[in-house]
């Protein structure tokens, strides 16, 4: 499905694609990467995202990543890996984590802290990402990821109701995936 419109990215263009069909529970994999600047440019549009009232998360090789704004509350295991990064909330507060939170003023501030309870909760007021490690033993893309192959056949997914785009900038296509499995070549990169 190309394009015209080119004052967005790739990833923009697909969610909004997928949004049109009136689907608002995306699930982005692959997103993240061999550049940088890709990676951290996407994972800061998820907070745009929210904005727009679509329920959005990311999957990455090594955690999930979730925009927030208030009260949000996760099941963990304990010892589970969490990091907020503050996108400019006030008044953090939290339950369930080993080490205080803060309003962070710098993104790094809020990294590496840990589950000490199998429900942890957040409350700020505005907004910011959590980023979920994947506990050693669940990785729920593990396999689902071959760099550098396009798919071609659907991949089985545990939430038929839920919309996950596919990205994989390695080979120049973002494939997303609807409710019915089917992949649709949303844009090429030039």
């Amino acid at each position: 499905h190309p394009v015209a419109e080119q004052e967005n990215n790739d990833l923009t263009k697909a969610v909004n694609f997928i949004a049109s069909l009136g689907e608002t529970d995306i699930t982005i994999l692959g997103a993240t990467g061999k550049r940088e600047c890709h990676t951290l440019g996407n994972i800061s549009l998820l907070i745009d995202y929210q904005r727009r009232g679509l329920n959005v998360r990311m999957l990455t090789d090594h955690c999930e990543i979730r925009p927030c704004q208030g009260k949000q509350s996760f099941t963990t295991a304990i010892g589970q890996q969490i990091s907020i990064i503050n996108f400019g909330a006030k008044g953090f507060g939290s339950t369930g984590l080993r080490y205080p939170i803060y309003d962070f003023s710098t993104w790094w501030q809020g990294t590496l802290n840990a589950a000490t309870d199998a429900l942890v909760s957040i409350e700020a007021d505005g907004e910011y990402l959590v980023l979920l490690d994947y506990p050693e033993w669940h990785n729920p893309i593990s396999g689902f990821f071959v760099t550098e192959r396009k798919y071609n056949a659907p991949l089985q997914k545990e939430n038929a109701a839920e919309s996950a785009i596919f990205c994989n900038f390695a080979v120049e296509n973002i494939f997303l995936s609807t409710q019915t499995d089917i992949y649709l070549n949303v844009v090429s990169i030039d």
